[in-house]
């Protein structure tokens, strides 16, 4: 029992080359679909953040068009009765002329 616990681990002859070169195949396209893997989800992350910033960018934009779009009905407004108030005027007659 000890002689057989100093014994290193070794391939058996009998082990045919095609099935060792298919274990290493199998292990090289492993690791090369792992780095590819690995490459596009950075790629992706990166991506993801650069959208994300735009989209705050976009929400900002939003908030200052929307401000911008209340001034302009609000001056829409005031311009639409000061419009109101002149035909009236028009249609009764100026003050004096009658």
């Amino acid at each position: 029992m000890a002689d057989q616990s100093r014994e290193h681990w070794h391939l058996d002859k009998r082990v045919p080359l095609a099935l060792i070169l298919l274990v290493l195949t199998h292990t090289g396209f492993g690791v090369w679909w792992a780095a590819t893997k690995d490459a596009e989800n950075r790629y992706l992350t990166g991506r993801i953040d650069r959208l994300e910033s735009s989209v705050s960018k976009n929400d900002e934009l939003v908030r200052t068009i929307e401000q911008r779009l209340a001034k302009i009905e609000a001056y829409s407004a005031a311009q639409a009765d000061a419009t109101r108030e002149l035909l009236k005027a028009f249609r009764s007659g100026w003050p004096g002329e009658r």
